[in-house]
């Protein structure tokens, strides 16, 4: 038979059908295995790219945070691990500074299994007497002290904040912000120029700076001075505690007042501790609030 003849014959219905079905069969699962075989390659490639097993970490203050941490804030565990592949930079910096004592964080994975995280701390510049383990940084967050910084002395600031209610979000990565803050801010901070040297500031209290009555208007300071006393041939160091009373407007006038009148107070305090080795000394509370007058308690 030539092969104008073959081409020219007619080929049966049914099996036209049946060689159409069948190469159409036939490509479908090659297309199918080769696919299979080439995801199944790809995934076994993954699984084994190697996990997330390092983290540095950088920063102003070295380890300021257990990396322990930083991987639970991240959700990175030997348990459940993580190829770098897996890992968003961009995501895992968010996270971080969900933490409250997180300022700042920036995240780059480093080839093959190195998570690098370079992180600001805040840092606490007074305790929040208006909760436990709770202070407060120079730009008005919260943050809790324990486990995260060793005890610090530092002044407390009373605000008198509403407690939080069973089941309510403590108002961590939000600052605290009015006018008490801003004032117990602007008192730290005259306070501080005076230095240590001369007291000892223990609390700030502003809880009733801006109450409705203006007879109840006032700030409470609590300071404690150190004078030296020899007490049975020992000198020793002795804390005399002040409360001061002061205005909300005329508080920087009336600081200069309490210092002024601060020498006299501990001299004669010095000689009754002098005269009598056994004298406990008891706070003093000086009401300020009076121009040209000081009421002494």
């Amino acid at each position: 038979m030539s092969l104008k003849s073959f081409f020219s014959s007619k080929i049966p219905l049914s099996q036209a059908i049946f060689w159409i079905v069948g190469s159409t069969f036939a490509i479908s699962t090659c297309s199918y295995h080769a696919m299979k075989w080439y995801f199944i390659g790809r995934l076994e490639k993954e699984k084994q790219l190697p996990s997330i097993t390092y983290i540095v970490q950088t920063g102003p203050q070295r380890q300021a945070l257990h990396s322990d941490y930083l991987a639970q804030l991240l959700g990175l565990s030997f348990d459940n691990p993580t190829s770098l592949r897996e890992f968003d930079a961009k995501s895992a910096e968010l996270q971080l500074l969900q933490s409250p004592v997180i300022q700042s964080a920036k995240v780059q994975t480093i080839q093959p299994n190195i998570v690098y995280i370079d992180y600001t701390v805040r840092q606490p510049i007074a305790w929040i007497y208006d909760y436990l383990n709770v202070a407060i940084d120079r730009d008005g967050f919260l943050l809790p002290v324990y486990p995260f910084f060793s005890p610090k002395n530092l002044p407390e600031i009373y605000l008198g904040l509403p407690l939080t209610k069973k089941g309510e979000n403590f108002p961590w990565n939000q600052p605290v912000k009015g006018k008490s803050i801003e004032l117990a801010f602007s008192l730290l901070q005259l306070l501080q120029t005076y230095g240590t040297d001369l007291f000892i500031l223990k609390r700030i209290d502003v809880s009733q700076a801006f109450a409705e009555s203006y007879g109840r208007r006032e700030i409470v300071l609590q300071v404690e001075n150190e004078v030296s006393v020899e007490k049975n041939g020992v000198l020793e160091t002795i804390q005399i505690p002040h409360i001061l009373r002061l205005s909300t407007k005329d508080y920087p006038k009336e600081l200069a007042n309490y210092l002024q009148l601060r020498v006299n107070l501990l001299e004669k305090e010095e000689i009754k501790l002098y005269s009598d080795s056994s004298l406990s000394i008891k706070e003093r509370v000086i009401d300020l609030r009076i121009p040209q007058l000081a009421y002494i308690e």
